[in-house]
Parts: structure tokens; sequence; C-alpha cells
């Protein structure tokens, strides 16, 4: 036995409140992430601030957190494909490439409501969506006004190719993804414009899946479909 796992072993004879004594001396000497030094405050003092925050400024954090898994735990997964440069104030949070081509994807979240999923029953009754389907939204965070005097916020046809949706809300793991083509989307009044609300269902469909490389698939494919709704 090394002196390493010796060490461990009797750390898990301690009983709790000794425990976290030694954690306690480790974490003086040992940072756990390059923002401590960034934001000057210790993890525990950043993620105090996060739960003292607002609502809507969790949820962007959520967001954040959304697009970090899909970079650290799904991006590294996909075969052939490689993150590429984002320049500008661009429509999707990813590019990525491989020999076919590129691909433009969109990470969103699913939304919850008092911190629990949104159905989509609930937002769109006069479509009488299904009560086992969830909720994305599909728009900016921020709003904004064209040089013509219209709304910037949606999203318009185009804009990216595959929408990637974090079902963390639902599946309880941020790295739970469900993706579509964005052409597939259901439109707005402005039939340019993607519909503000999309119906997302919890397992894989004809117009959903959870694998990233079949969603590749029927996008390059050129397959022209909507998402029921």
């Amino acid at each position: 036995m090394s002196d390493v796992s010796e060490v461990l072993r009797l750390i898990e004879e301690l009983p709790e409140s000794e425990q976290k004594q030694v954690f306690s001396a480790l974490r003086q000497k040992i940072p756990i992430h390059q923002m401590e030094k960034t934001l000057m405050a210790p993890a525990e003092t950043i993620l105090e601030a996060i739960a003292r925050s607002s609502d809507l400024t969790v949820r962007g954090i959520e967001g954040i957190i959304a697009e970090s898994s899909f970079a650290v735990e799904i991006v590294p997964t996909l075969a052939g494909l490689a993150a590429q440069p984002i320049f500008g104030d661009q429509a999707y949070d990813f590019l990525l490439a491989d020999q076919v081509g590129q691909v433009r994807v969109q990470v969103k979240m699913q939304r919850r409501k008092t911190r629990l999923p949104l159905r989509a029953s609930d937002v769109q009754k006069s479509r009488n969506w299904p009560s086992d389907h969830f909720v994305v939204e599909t728009q900016r965070t921020r709003a904004g006004t064209s040089s013509e005097g219209t709304s910037t916020r949606p999203y318009r046809f185009g804009s990216f190719d595959i929408l990637a949706v974090s079902m963390g809300a639902s599946q309880r793991r941020w790295s739970a993804f469900m993706y579509t083509v964005e052409r597939w989307l259901l439109p707005a009044a402005d039939p340019t414009c993607l519909l503000t609300y999309q119906p997302v269902p919890a397992a894989r469909s004809d117009f959903w899946t959870d694998d990233f490389a079949e969603c590749l698939r029927w996008f390059r494919s050129g397959i022209d479909k909507r998402i029921p709704g």
C-alpha cells in the first residue's frame, strides 16, 4: 500500500468533523479553479454569491453550465469533429468541423418554472402539445432592435444548423442533451423566425434524438420536415 493510500484510509476513518478540518487545511493550499484567482475569491465564496443571486442570474449561470457541459462532455466524444474558433457575435455557440464541412450548434437549456421542468402543455394550450413534452425557449437572452425597428431577439431560420437542448432540469444531468435540426423547428407568426417556445420530448422521436451524430446525419441529408405542433 502506498503512502497516499494509507493517508486516504486514515482520513476515511476520521469522524466527519475532523475530515472537514483536513479538507479546510488542504483548501488553503490547493485552488479548485483558475477563476478563484481571476475573481479574487475562493470557490466557496463564489458559490455563496450565486446562491444569493436572483433567479434570473441563476438561470444565466445555468445556461453557461449547459454550454460548458456540451464543450467538456459532448464535443470530445464526437468522432471526427473538432471545435473551431467563432469570430464576432454569432447566433450559435459552437462551430464544429470535420472532413465533410462545418456545422453550427446553438445550445439552450430546458425551461423551468418554480425550479421544476416546464411542461409543453402548460405553455401552448391552444396547440395541444403533449403533456409528456418539455419546453425550450429559442430566442436570444438579450433584447435589441434592428436599424429597421424590429426586435433582434427572435432567431431567424438559417441562424444555426442544430439545436442542442440540455435536459438537466428533468434528467438531473446537464450533459443529457436532445438534438434536432434547426429548419425543422416551428415558425413564429413571422414565418422567417423561430417560434419562441418549442416542444421537446423526453425520449427520442422522429424529430429529436439524444445522439448528436444521428442529428448531424439528419441535417446533412437535406430532409425538410416540421416538428408537430
